[in-house]
């Protein structure tokens, strides 16, 4: 649980009757949030995480006020410093990527961002902190050699694409901003809420810190399956059994309906395709308006199996085609994205191990047709398949 200088817990100690829910909730917040209120940085709040990232728990963290700059590696300390002091004198975004050092030696790549703003008068900034998978860019070699470092003589991997942190701290920054504030809203409110309201903001609450979970599920797994050389280990799925197990797991009014011109197996990894669906189905109900109708759609065509999932919402604005499939791409800003999430990009992995497309068009009666298309097996050294042709026509 998170704790400040005030000997309040941040939201967390001592909460009001009958709210376990809450304390819950505080506890699966997905990344290390913390609040500043000073030129020097200082912690005023740091949640519970902050002990799984370094080592040192939020008594600690706040109780020497120094620490977190210590555990910077010296080689980007005066690069952090400078970013800090100049978004403290400018009030701008504060935003770095830097090493910094586990309590046991290990040392972690982060991404750090923060914005400033007010609150009960005085200038504070919130921000999250969040540690990288894989390991970190190569240590200098007088940092290497520092007495009991684990970094001695070890080779490092590449360094994680920059623009995959910026467009993760980018997306969790509202969710979890959100959370906070309700959260807080819960503890500060004297006398204690009516039951109904309580609830209401324990379900906002709990709303935007499962949105902050499924962007980390999703970047983490974008990136695993960037990393991925090997191609997709496939097996023979059943497609509709495998959709009605997926529809089932997401909420949709009305419930999506199944269109196909038959019983369909395909050659596919069934996790990764599973997943995929998933994704698919999250985007339509997370990007269309309540009562938007959701089309799974299953077809064969040429070139193998064409799944797609179509709505009749608002559709997508065509220079946001490509870029939402994409985001970790270099020169693809977050905010090109129209407030789509993470999960496309995952979809489109999904089918480059496949060696098959994803893509999204206009759905002629209106809306947009996310498409997946799973070639066909193929002999070795044939190339991916072009814009598929449906086999037989398709009624909406």
């Amino acid at each position: 649980m998170g704790q400040d200088r005030r000997g309040r817990s941040g939201g967390t100690a001592a909460p009001p009757a009958g709210s376990g829910r809450l304390a819950a909730l505080v506890r699966g917040v997905p990344a290390v949030l913390y609040t500043v209120t000073d030129e020097q940085w200082a912690p005023a709040f740091v949640n519970n995480r902050i002990e799984d990232l370094c080592g040192y728990g939020p008594q600690q963290w706040l109780a020497e006020p120094d620490l977190w700059l210590t555990r910077i590696l010296p080689a980007d300390r005066q690069r952090v410093v400078a970013a800090r002091t100049e978004s403290w004198r400018t009030g701008s975004p504060f935003g770095a990527t830097y090493r910094l050092r586990h309590r046991s030696g290990e040392v972690l790549l982060v991404r750090d961002e923060a914005e400033w703003g007010w609150q009960e008068g005085q200038r504070v900034a919130h921000g999250v902190l969040l540690a990288t998978e894989g390991q970190a860019p190569p240590v200098p070699e007088e940092v290497a050699s520092e007495p009991g470092s684990r970094d001695a003589g070890r080779r490092s991997e590449p360094a994680v694409n920059p623009s995959f942190l910026s467009v993760l701290m980018h997306d969790l920054r509202s969710p979890l901003a959100a959370a906070r504030w309700l959260v807080s809203s819960l503890l500060d409110s004297t006398p204690e809420l009516p039951p109904p309201q309580r609830d209401e903001l324990l379900q906002r609450a709990a709303n935007n810190l499962a949105r902050a979970d499924d962007l980390v599920t999703d970047a983490l797994a974008v990136q695993r399956l960037k990393g991925r050389t090997e191609p997709a280990a496939t097996e023979p799925v059943e497609v509709g059994a495998l959709i009605r197990q997926v529809a089932g797991r997401i909420d949709l009014d009305p419930p999506p309906a199944l269109v196909r011109d038959g019983e369909h197996l395909v050659e596919a990894e069934p996790a990764l395709l599973d997943g995929a669906l998933e994704r698919l189905l999250r985007n339509a109900a997370g990007h269309t308006p309540p009562g938007t109708q959701v089309w799974l759609r299953v077809e064969s065509v040429d070139q193998g199996l064409l799944l797609s999932v179509d709505d009749d919402g608002p559709g997508v604005a065509d220079e946001l085609k490509e870029a939402i499939f994409a985001p970790f791409e270099r020169g693809i800003a977050p905010s090109s994205r129209g407030g789509f999430g993470l999960g496309l990009a995952y979809v489109a992995q999904v089918a480059r191990l496949h060696d098959g497309r994803a893509w999204v068009e206009d759905r002629p009666d209106g809306g947009a047709s996310f498409r997946l298309l799973l070639p066909a097996r193929r002999q070795a050294g044939e190339t991916a398949p072009d814009e598929p042709r449906p086999s037989r026509p398709s009624r909406r």
